[in-house]
């Protein structure tokens, strides 16, 4: 028997094994799922069962005990990648919050204080002297927009061109109050 059709018999006798093959059951998959504390980590190390339990519709009932992953916001992200220098660790170290990042259309700006990927230089500092993360730092020392307006212009005005003035402001209350002038305008026109 020749060398390439001893390999074809090989993989067609694989693939048949695969298709008599029985999915797991629900307390088999339940068993596998209960090693692991995280959604995340049963998904990545538990691939077959996962993939199982997905296609058997009971991934919910299998996984109802792990931690199911919470949204992200801006700034949380921007905190978690400050923990990495490239951009390949940040991807490799917490695919998450990278994944909301370049979803989101803010890597650049979260990854500002990164390497370049050839490690020969350092992204220029003039360009990256704001970034999510600092101008968040710098709004959390202001109590309302105003007051980060007039005392960080540089980093209230970066937060707005590059849309993220509602994220670094989430912490000032909004004011209340409405100007006198318009009520009192109101007011003279009514009693006319």
């Amino acid at each position: 028997m020749s060398q390439k059709k001893f390999k074809l018999e090989s993989l067609i006798s694989k693939s048949a094994r695969k298709k008599e093959s029985h999915p797991l059951s629900l307390d088999e998959l339940k068993s596998v799922a209960k090693r692991h504390k995280t959604f995340e980590s049963f998904r990545l190390h538990s691939r077959s069962a996962y993939q199982s339990a997905k296609e058997q519709g009971i991934l919910e009932e299998v996984c109802n005990h792990l931690v199911l992953p919470k949204n992200l916001s801006r700034v949380e992200v921007a905190q978690i990648a400050t923990n990495y220098s490239t951009r390949t660790a940040f991807n490799l170290g917490d695919r998450r919050a990278y994944e909301s990042a370049r979803l989101g259309g803010y890597l650049d700006a979260v990854c500002l204080h990164m390497e370049n990927g050839n490690k020969k230089k350092k992204i220029d500092k003039r360009v990256g002297k704001w970034c999510l993360l600092s101008a968040s730092r710098e709004a959390s020392k202001y109590s309302s927009r105003t007051d980060f307006r007039k005392g960080s212009s540089g980093a209230y005005d970066w937060a707005r061109r590059k849309g993220f003035l509602e994220d670094v402001c989430e912490h000032m209350s909004i004011p209340t109050t409405q100007s006198n002038h318009a009520h009192t305008s109101l007011g003279s026109l009514t009693n006319l």
